[in-house]
């Protein structure tokens, strides 16, 4: 069984400064989806969804699919270049015995642009909005800062459902007014775990032969060794629903 490691990043809606109305974060972006624009809703339309990237020319962030009901709304963030060119690397089979002029030869490298009606994707970022909290599985190019430009580009440009002096911003560091409790060295939250992609069942028990050994292999699933106690690292986790 193979698995791979996610690390969901947790934030929260800055609004001690009153840089944020009184409603949430979610609410808000579920009215900025909702806003007309032209025609259409920003929400029935992805060209109403781009935006361009401040200090990097030619890229563009967008909102493409997303999902809402009224305790929350997610999605998805893509970054993209239109036009941008990929770097392609021709391989070609080593000969059995090549001689030196072979061997000083390296593959070639060439670019090639997306098929028609394609774009190349720099980036996808997942994210959900719950109130005033805010998770995100990030990207090396889609991190907290990329994710309060562009809501805040959402909200506050495109939808107008906050006002021109108001923004996005997405706090990491808490204090004990804010969430409670003694925190110790408690900066931010990440929730992190390995995500099996396959859960296969364990073999049946193979029945023992008097007078012969047996070796049985077994599998052991992530929730058998969580309820063992088998996982050692130490996490802080977040309920949603107690951190409302």
């Amino acid at each position: 069984m193979s698995s791979k490691r996610c690390k969901i990043h947790y934030r929260k809606l800055r609004r001690d400064n009153g840089q944020f109305p009184s409603e949430s974060l979610s609410a808000k972006i579920q009215q900025a989806l909702n806003t007309r624009k032209g025609a259409s809703r920003i929400g029935e339309s992805v060209q109403h969804r781009i935006a361009e990237v401040p200090k990097q020319e030619g890229y563009r962030r967008f909102l493409n699919d997303f999902y809402e009901t009224d305790e929350y709304v997610f999605g998805d963030i893509c970054l993209f270049s239109p036009g941008e060119m990929q770097a392609l690397l021709q391989l070609s089979a080593d000969p059995a015995h090549p001689t030196l002029d072979e061997v000083m030869k390296a593959w070639a490298i060439a670019e090639s642009k997306a098929p028609a009606g394609h774009e190349y994707l720099h980036g996808i970022a997942y994210w959900l909005a719950i109130g005033d909290h805010f998770y995100q599985i990030q990207h090396v190019t889609l991190q907290a800062k990329s994710m309060e430009e562009y809501l805040t580009w959402l909200l506050r440009d495109q939808s107008g459902a906050i006002s021109g002096a108001q923004y996005v911003e997405l706090q990491a560091e808490f204090d004990r007014d804010q969430v409670g409790g003694d925190l110790g060295d408690v900066r931010s939250i990440e929730i992190g775990g390995l995500v099996p992609e396959t859960i296969r069942p364990a073999p049946p028990p193979v029945p023992a032969t008097p007078g012969r050994v047996v070796e049985v292999e077994t599998h052991e699933s992530l929730g058998d060794r969580i309820a063992v106690g088998g996982d050692r690292e130490h996490r802080l986790s977040c309920d949603p629903e107690k951190i409302r």
